[in-house]
Order: structure tokens, then sequence, then C-alpha cells
């Protein structure tokens, strides 16, 4: 498990903790103008996502809520008021190599469609921040590696079939609908089918 403690009064990666302002010296204090940017809307790989607090402008740059990308990410995010700090736990569910098992889900092998219950562990590897083994098969989140291309090379959902597709970067159809499954409320990919058909396409 990583932690990272960021000073109080810094920003980190164009985001920002609110906390209250009790208890600061006067000299630790510095009142600036930002602007509230209603023009300006966050997204996790693609898809729009609404935050707990407004997105603001200052100084030519944009904040967010620090809380909100710690839980889009899964990171815990937190105020130490004795140390007058921010503390950052990255993916706090994962501890090393640790695996840690996860029950109730949706059984995406029952041909009848029904919710079945059963378990699999979650952990970091690969390269990937939550890897799935279930049934002995290691998974990888399909979020994780639609964001992994670096050659132009792009995931597209054909909505009929409802399944996803690799494209090149002139829209050529490299890989067609890739099978995934759901597990835990999120598609994931054979691991062993990304880094045999997948991997070797968009790197």
């Amino acid at each position: 498990m990583k932690k990272l403690t960021i000073g109080a009064t810094s920003f980190i990666a164009g985001a920002l903790l609110m906390t209250g302002i009790s208890g600061y010296a006067a000299p630790a204090l510095e009142k600036v103008s930002a602007y509230i940017n209603n023009t300006v809307t966050l997204k996790l790989n693609g898809e729009k996502v609404e935050t707990s607090q407004p997105i603001l402008t200052y100084n030519d740059r944009t904040y967010v809520y620090l809380k909100d990308v710690g839980e889009l990410v899964g990171a815990e995010v937190s105020w130490n008021n004795a140390e007058r700090s921010v503390e950052i736990v990255n993916n706090p569910a994962v501890d090393g190599d640790e695996a840690t098992t996860i029950q109730e889900g949706t059984d995406t092998d029952n041909e009848k469609g029904e919710n079945t219950s059963f378990s699999f562990t979650v952990r970091s590897d690969f390269g990937f921040e939550l890897v799935y083994t279930y049934k002995g098969i290691d998974y990888v989140g399909l979020r994780e590696v639609m964001s992994k291309p670096t050659n132009g090379t792009y995931f597209t959902l054909d909505i009929p079939s409802e399944k996803y597709s690799l494209l090149n970067s002139d829209g050529k159809i490299l890989v067609e609908k890739i099978p995934f499954e759901k597990i835990d409320g999120q598609w994931a990919i054979k691991y062993d089918y990304y880094l045999e058909l997948l991997l070797p396409l968009i790197s």
C-alpha cells in the first residue's frame, strides 16, 4: 500500500481538497480569486462523471475536488488535521501483492442470465491496478485496457452486439467483438487474450 502525503496548502495534479480554515496561522493563508467554470466537465475513460464540488479555474489552470478524483481512481483521500496535510492512499483495497476475496456478483457464465453468488479475488498486478481471478482465470478491467493504447489505436463499442472492437488510427477494425465478462459490476477481459492479441496491436 502506497501513501503519499502532500503539504496542506499544496495543489496536486490540478486537483484540490477542500478543508476548513480554522487553526491556520495568518501567514499560511493567502486569498486568491477563482472562477466556478461550468463549461468544463470531468471524464473518466471518455465517460462524463459528476463532481460533488464545482470545477474551478484559477490562474489559467483547472482544479477538480481531489476527493472526487480519488474515488474515481480507487484512491482514498483524507485530511490529517494533526499534521495539516492531505493524505492519499493509492488503491486502499489492495495491499501489495496480497489478494482480497470479494463475495456476491453476477455470474455471466450462467446461461439463464440469473444472478448467482460466487467468489473471486482482486489484486494489483501485470501493470494493472485491478486484476480479477475468477474460476482460476485472470481478467483485467476493460476500462484500464482502453487507456493503454499509445499508437493511435482505440476501442469502440458496437451498440447492436454490445461488443467492443479495436480500430487503428484510420478507423480500420483490427479486432472485432472482443469477448469480455462482467465481474463485480465491471467489464473485464481475459489477461491472456489481452497479452497475446491486443497488447501487440496497441503498443
